[in-house]
């Protein structure tokens, strides 16, 4: 059995051979092989269950020098950057489709 430590125990020490041991061989114990036995099924979500919640979609990347730009109009503007990223795509997807 693993021995649960707490956050300041573990904080700024390397782990020991023995925990190394233990990880390395829970990392290759398969599947089928872990007990379950202790967590109950769900047979049916709640009412209240929400999916996707948290998802936010795919994240788009600005290089370093138009991160800076936009963050400094958003700043100067007192605007969200990310809105500010929008109207500014909006408006050239706009003037592409005339």
């Amino acid at each position: 059995m693993i021995k649960q430590f707490t956050e300041e125990e573990l904080l700024g020490r390397p782990r020991s051979a023995e925990q190394e041991f233990e990880i390395a061989a829970l990392i290759a114990m398969p599947d089928s092989d872990i007990d379950f036995s202790d967590i109950p099924e769900i047979r049916e979500l709640p009412a209240n269950a929400v999916r996707g919640l948290l998802h936010r979609g795919p994240v788009i990347r600005l290089s370093d020098d138009l991160r800076a730009h936009f963050a400094d109009l958003a700043s100067r503007n007192h605007q969200p950057m990310n809105d500010l990223v929008n109207e500014t795509l909006r408006r050239a997807v706009a003037a592409e489709l005339r």
